[in-house]
């Protein structure tokens, strides 16, 4: 019988090269088709520039050219019911410190680990 931890590494995916090879479109497409994902949450807390941030904007199409929609999330500015909505959640890569700070401030945190014991792919 697996532990509840190991229940929730099996919808995790990490990735420190985006989608810069076809093994990681896989697994990437794999963890999200399985579940009929409706819609993700690209959070973009780990920029300064948000929502504006080129490289989040370039991160969305390429989500998106993979047939997932996907909303851009501000911990701080948007409605965390938008998170209970998502069908899995996507961290963008940058300044993790600012991301942690950012989410501590939200008072998200919780609420994230929650979602991934849920099994909400990330």
């Amino acid at each position: 019988m697996q532990k509840r931890s190991d229940l929730c590494l099996t919808k995790i995916l990490l990735s420190s090269r985006a989608f810069s090879n076809q093994r990681i479109i896989s697994a990437f497409s794999f963890l999200f088709n399985s579940n009929s994902v409706d819609y993700a949450v690209l959070i973009v807390n780990s920029t300064k520039e948000r929502k504006k941030s080129p490289r989040i904007i370039e991160l969305q199409h390429e989500i998106k050219n993979l047939g997932l929609n996907v909303k851009l999330f501000d911990v701080l500015k948007d409605n965390p019911a938008v998170l209970e909505q998502a069908k899995a959640i996507i961290f963008n890569g940058g300044y993790e410190f600012l991301l942690l700070h950012d989410l501590k401030k939200a008072n998200l945190i919780n609420k994230i680990r929650l979602l991934i014991t849920a099994n909400i792919p990330v």
